[in-house]
């Protein structure tokens, strides 16, 4: 069973929206796998790569940091992890390429928030990655590594409207929400061509800036390749959008009542079956691909030895030891969500 009063964040809605079977393991089992997620890892330190920059301008303590906690020549260390600093590193100085030093007031970072939801046994709370003035008007800011979505999927994803509604309840009145959503890549490094000179490939997935530097380190003259530069210039960096969002009352009202009849849903579930719960009710299609908890998904409903794939591949939240940075950070904020829900 989960425990009451829950407490909803944005993760814990996407789990119930995409499969309650998955939300069953993850929220009423507390399982996690002991497979070191990249995605996590690499979102968690970029995030903390970010917060150090608008802070001081510089992010070199959280890259020690980085360095230190995966260090080179250990035996045994996961390849991708050995370069993350390197990949942290690169994405923060062309971050800073395309943003400049931007004119703001930073009011606070990675501030958890909670609202309790009257009339009903659970509270709404989020992290939010940066709150700042700028012009005299308050705005709030979250980044997002991965794939940038489609408009839509921006303009009406869920995570924005609880943020605008946590943020309204605890007082701040934030005007404009920016979301930042970054690639976790490098540009691409134009081939060199065996009759001399840089390849010209339109499609080349690289910025203006990135590409200049190119052709100075080669020792070209940039006169050259005006026509790539100019086609570079005039496309939309294929690294970093930023979305900028006007807060809407009617769209926030209308993701709340979702909310309400997610939360309906999963604690109806939650009362009336003890055990594990059926493959049925809410479930995205092709959520199955990549999801940690196939393997033992599939031995339950074979009714298999689920207790030796918890053994080998998982752990439980109350016997979870050494963990990474990104796992650490998704534990410590389930915990201050829990506290902040019992105020």
């Amino acid at each position: 069973m989960l425990k009451y009063p829950l407490t909803i964040s944005n993760s814990w809605l996407k789990s119930a929206r995409t499969c309650e079977r998955m939300f069953h393991y993850k929220y009423r089992e507390g399982l996690r796998t002991q497979k070191i997620s990249h995605a996590l890892e690499r979102g968690t330190w970029v995030h903390a790569f970010l917060d150090e920059y608008v802070q001081t301008g510089d992010w070199g303590n959280a890259e020690a940091d980085l360095r230190k906690t995966y260090p080179e020549g250990v035996e045994g260390t996961d390849d991708y992890l050995l370069t993350l600093a390197d990949l942290c590193d690169g994405i923060l100085n062309h971050y800073t390429e395309e943003y400049g030093e931007e004119d703001m007031e930073i009011v606070d970072s990675e501030v958890m928030l909670s609202a309790r939801i009257p009339g009903y046994d659970w509270s709404l709370t989020g992290k939010i990655d940066l709150f700042f003035r700028q012009g005299g008007i308050l705005r709030g800011r979250d980044y997002k590594t991965g794939r940038i979505p489609s408009p839509d999927q921006r303009l009406m994803d869920p995570q924005l409207y609880i943020y605008d509604f946590l943020a309204a309840d605890n007082g701040l009145d934030v005007e404009i929400w920016d979301y930042d959503y970054i690639v976790p890549a490098l540009p691409t490094n134009p081939q060199e061509l065996k009759a001399g000179g840089l390849s010209k490939r339109k499609n080349i997935k690289a910025t203006h800036a990135s590409y200049m530097a190119a052709i100075k380190d080669a020792g070209y003259d940039p006169a050259d390749y005006t026509d790539i530069l100019a086609i570079l210039k005039n496309k939309p960096n294929p690294f970093f959008v930023r979305e900028t969002v006007h807060r809407s009352p009617v769209v926030t009202q209308a993701i709340l009542s979702g909310i309400e009849s997610t939360v309906g849903q999963i604690s109806y579930l939650d009362n009336a079956t003890p055990g594990i719960w059926a493959p049925t009710g809410m479930h995205v299609y092709g959520a199955c691909n990549g999801c940690e908890y196939k393997p033992l998904c599939i031995t339950d409903l074979h009714d298999g030895d689920r207790g030796v794939i918890i053994e080998s591949s998982y752990t439980r939240k109350e016997d979870r030891g050494k963990e990474t940075r990104g796992q650490k950070e998704t534990q410590k904020e389930e915990e201050i969500y829990v506290n902040l829900a019992k105020r």
